[in-house]
């Protein structure tokens, strides 16, 4: 099933829950941009468990944080995001 149809059911299925918790509410409205910002939110969670779920490889690429006094710079997975915690830039790569 892709993305989009998982999304959809899964939307579906948290408004039934919600619908069936509310009897006394006899409308279902909700407008575009609610309905718009609910499926980018939705879209995110759906994106971020599969990325915390999902095993990577990592691919590490150097990322320069700008700061106010000094810039830091990390490594961080260009596929699922992860920090690589054991980087040390005074050592390079791990």
């Amino acid at each position: 099933m892709e993305k989009k149809d998982l999304l959809f059911k899964a939307q579906d299925a948290f408004w039934e829950v919600i619908s069936d918790n509310h009897p006394e509410i006899k409308t279902g409205n909700f407008g575009p941009l609610s309905t718009f910002k609910f499926d980018e939110a939705c879209e995110r969670a759906y994106d971020i468990w599969i990325r915390e779920n999902t095993e990577c490889e990592h691919t590490w690429e150097k990322k320069i944080h700008e700061g106010n006094h000094f810039d830091e710079i990390t490594e961080v997975c260009k596929d699922c995001g992860e920090m690589n915690e054991d980087y040390d830039p005074s050592r390079g790569s791990t």
